[in-house]
């Protein structure tokens, strides 16, 4: 151990959903707190690809621990969101049957939900799913009815969890990709690519990367293998075609290609199910987005994917070689804790998800007193575009940037993406800018905001124009033109 090696109690490794989940339960409690994170901002790796539903666990495999995560944590999600100020809408879904043997799924759905003890989710007829949703297939057979379903955003619970956690104490290390683990009998050395942090614990929430980190300290007891998932993001005036989430009754390969309404006011289709090997490989493919396209209009069949959409991505999910989720210490290095292997459900997972890692880390002898001062409200940058015209005004004569609009699709203004660049984990990439605000998320993509994004982002970093990237290192989008008249 140097001098310059930093003390933590524990440090957590990944900033998605589950990683910055943790982080925030942990500082409620009077510890030292560091998140190392490889790209240069939290939620940029797969959750950000998350549909944004919050499940309510109906139809995961009763008797799992991922079952009991998700149903425990949907009856908080009103506090979290209130507290933290993150957009949240119990919106409930529904499960098209569109024939006999649907139906006869259906049943199989419904028993396991009664299994995992959500007793909410009842049979419907076909003219009671079509009064519900009248743009889904007229030949519905009949379904379910999950009312507890929910919609939040993807991008800013995980923002809004390390944000938190920063506000108690916390400290967040972005761009810092960990380079080795150093296991000693009280305490593990985590080097990465800047400095070396010395905690009590350390936590293992690397999603894609879990089994890499695991290796650091010689445990292979699982891989990670990538699941893409392709989905497409309609234009916010085919919002109205689905006020809830709209499925289909799963197979036993599959739990299918959903239609959801956003938090924001679009419609999100997908995603497929494709295992690959490429754990970078987040592109779309011309065939996967058929797929997608085909099986949201067996549900919707008004639905023009190729027409309204204004953009697809892809999301990779971590599948486990264990089949189950990885929350438990290494048996090579006890006092790394595994939080791997968790899938699609990690955002509705992540409260009891922290919980339980919590718990598992007072059982193993970390010391936990309530944090003085604690300080559970996360205060959210005001923005103009939820303003009445009375509050509009006000927010003008508090910051007159305020009355300068960058965004036009999202109505996005300067005083809200200078807000967000010194905020508590700040927004230091045009992607970083978009995930919090919106801005370049509407219809043109950023075609009008994207430069004057930049020019913000420029003055406000104390940065060249060059110097400002769309996301991590290599995505610059201007050309230092010195450099390329030397070439």
């Amino acid at each position: 151990m140097t001098d310059s090696t930093l003390q933590y109690d524990v440090v957590i490794i990944g900033g998605g959903v589950v990683g910055t989940a943790i982080l925030w339960e942990l500082a409620k409690y009077d510890l030292s707190l560091a998140l190392v994170e490889k790209r240069p901002d939290v939620c940029d790796a797969i959750s950000k690809a998350n549909s944004g539903i919050a499940h309510t666990g109906f139809d995961a495999h009763p008797g799992t621990l991922e079952s009991a995560l998700v149903t425990r944590s949907n009856p908080r999600w009103e506090e979290i969101c209130q507290t933290l100020q993150v957009p949240f809408r119990r919106c409930g879904a529904i499960m098209v049957a569109l024939d006999e043997a649907d139906l006869r799924n259906c049943e199989a759905v419904l028993e396991e939900a009664r299994q995992n003890g959500v007793h909410s989710v009842r049979r419907m007829r076909a003219d009671e799913l079509l009064a519900l949703e009248p743009n889904i297939n007229p030949q519905v057979a009949g379904g379910l009815h999950i009312p507890g379903e929910s919609i939040t955003s993807s991008h800013l619970l995980p923002i809004a969890y390390a944000e938190s956690a920063v506000l108690n104490g916390a400290h967040v290390y972005l761009e810092e990709p960990v380079r080795a683990l150093q296991a000693h009998d009280t305490a593990i050395e985590v080097v990465t690519s800047r400095r070396t942090l010395r905690a009590s614990w350390v936590v293992n929430a690397a999603g894609l990367y879990a089994d890499e980190i695991a290796r650091m300290v010689g445990d292979d007891s699982f891989t990670i293998t990538p699941r893409k998932g392709e989905f497409y993001i309609l234009d916010k005036t085919e919002g109205h075609l689905a006020q809830r989430v709209i499925l289909p009754v799963p197979t036993p390969i599959t739990k299918g290609i959903l239609v959801s309404p956003t938090i924001d006011g679009n419609l999100l289709l997908g995603p497929t199910a494709d295992d690959i090997q490429d754990k970078a490989d987040n592109s779309t493919t011309q065939d996967g987005l058929r797929r997608v396209a085909a099986g949201v209009q067996k549900l919707v069949p008004m639905l023009e994917p190729y027409r309204k959409t204004i953009t697809q991505y892809a999301g990779l999910r971590s599948v486990c070689s264990t089949g189950r989720f990885e929350i438990r210490p290494s048996e090579r290095a006890p006092r790394l804790i595994h939080a791997a292997g968790i899938r699609s459900t990690g955002l509705s997972a992540s409260p009891e998800l922290a919980r339980y890692v919590r718990e598992l880390l007072q059982e193993a002898g970390l010391a936990l007193r309530p944090r003085p001062n604690y300080r559970p409200e996360r205060p959210a940058i005001p923005l103009i575009r939820d303003a009445t015209p009375e509050q509009a005004a006000a927010l003008c004569r508090q910051d007159p940037r305020y009355g300068h609009l960058i965004c036009r699709c999202e109505h996005v203004s300067e005083a809200e993406i200078v807000q967000a660049i010194h905020a508590p984990v700040p927004a230091r990439t045009v992607d970083a800018i978009k995930r919090r605000l919106r801005a370049g998320a509407g219809r043109c993509q950023g075609g009008f905001c994207g430069p004057r994004v930049m020019e913000i982002l420029a003055r406000e970093l104390g940065v060249p124009l060059s110097k400002v990237r769309k996301d991590g290192v290599g995505s610059e989008i201007v050309l230092d033109r010195n450099k390329a008249a030397w070439r």
